[in-house]
């Protein structure tokens, strides 16, 4: 279908050991025609390990990056310096839109925002106001990514998306779910 590279999640539902999800990753990516980037989800799926992660990123063909959506620090600052020798060939990509800042001052290339389906043009700001050198509105937008980050998980994420979009005059549709009354107070204040 003309992809670039396939996003590769853990598996879910059931859990599994660094070793099995890095033969997972090696036989996925020895397999598909086109380069993968793994998906470190921990929230949804099997959490990748930092160790596991560097030696994937460094040893297993096919594997060209990683959207990584752990929000863990240590990360941040480990596979910049472990891909060092491989960064015209490796994306890092922060899949955690709190982390957007932290993970661009590190010297990751940029971020896949949950957050960017509801405000765009925050994210956008952010990342060019960085790479323009401007590190104080970069900061300021991401305290407001913050502000807003938190009050999206007050609601299962796919409602609140909706719902503010919704709001700013884009009709999504019903939420997969029928909200309780509890859940309709909190949706107009998220509104609101």
């Amino acid at each position: 279908e003309g992809a670039d590279a396939a996003l590769v999640p853990m598996p879910h539902f059931f859990r599994y050991q660094q070793v099995d999800l890095e033969h997972f990753c090696r036989e996925v990516s020895r397999n598909l025609p086109l380069p993968c980037l793994l998906y470190n989800l921990p929230v949804f799926t099997n959490p990748l390990e930092i160790e596991t992660t560097i030696r994937l990123l460094q040893e297993a063909p096919g594997i060209v990056g990683i959207k990584d959506s752990s929000g863990d620090s240590e990360a941040l600052t480990q596979y910049p310096e472990a891909c060092r020798d491989a960064r015209d060939t490796t994306s890092l990509m922060v899949g955690k839109d709190v982390r957007s800042y932290d993970g661009l001052s590190s010297g990751w290339e940029g971020c896949v925002s949950g957050l960017g389906n509801l405000c765009p043009e925050l994210v956008v700001e952010l990342y060019r106001s960085f790479k323009a050198g401007d590190v104080h509105r970069a900061q300021a937008c991401q305290v407001q990514i913050g502000r807003l980050f938190e009050r999206v998980f007050r609601l299962p994420v796919p409602w609140s998306i909706r719902i503010g979009l919704e709001a700013r005059g884009l009709d999504c549709g019903p939420v997969a779910l029928p909200l309780a009354p509890e859940r309709e107070k909190q949706a107009a204040d998220f509104r609101e």
